[in-house]
């Protein structure tokens, strides 16, 4: 046998042996980047707020706030698995017979394995949501502004309804009646009202 091949043979054999090591490192990469990543997510929702969402259409409003709720979650929920396999769970018992030891290694490092792969998969969930989120917030249809009622006092009477239109010289008020033209020189006073009488 080589050299090569006998420094080969000794490293495999010392690498079963910190298997375990190796998969709990990768973990804890992961829990680290995915804590990161919640908590920019978390910061960019409180910093952000509502203000974006206040002027949507409510539907969308709702599909948003659904899919930051989900995103949020996952990245936990990842968050939680990359920690399982970084550290195990807890009141592991401490094994002393060499088989029982082994057998518990080799469980644990598939149980940190499938964790890891779950985070991943959670990760790719949560990012993906909150780029939907994104795309919906700047494509969504805003809320048409909602008019106000007002009445237009006039030397020949008053017209109350919703200030629809203003063109040069004229006034449209629209109401459940109908519609209203008046000439702006008509109008003594405008002034927003809560209801018609």
């Amino acid at each position: 046998m080589s050299l090569d091949r006998m420094r080969w043979a000794e490293k495999a054999h010392q690498l079963r042996f910190a298997q375990l090591d190796v998969v709990r490192r990768q973990a804890e990469s992961w829990r680290t980047g995915l804590t990161g990543i919640t908590a920019l997510l978390g910061a960019v929702l409180i910093v952000k707020g509502r203000g974006d969402l206040v002027g949507l259409v409510v539907s969308y409003q709702v599909a948003m706030l659904c899919l930051f709720g989900l995103a949020l979650s996952v990245l936990v929920a990842a968050t939680m698995l990359a920690v399982r396999a970084s550290s195990g769970l807890p009141g592991d018992e401490v094994l002393l017979a060499p088989e029982d030891l082994e057998r518990w290694t080799d469980g644990e490092i598939r149980a940190a394995q499938r964790c890891i792969r779950r985070a991943q998969l959670l990760t790719v969930v949560g990012v993906v949501a909150v780029a939907v989120a994104a795309g919906l917030l700047w494509t969504a249809p805003t809320r048409p502004a909602k008019a106000e009622l007002v009445t237009v006092h006039t030397g020949s009477g008053d017209y109350c309804g919703w200030l629809s239109q203003f063109a040069p010289g004229t006034l449209k008020i629209s109401s459940v009646d109908g519609f209203y033209l008046l000439p702006v020189s008509a109008a003594v006073r405008v002034e927003p009202v809560p209801a018609c009488r």
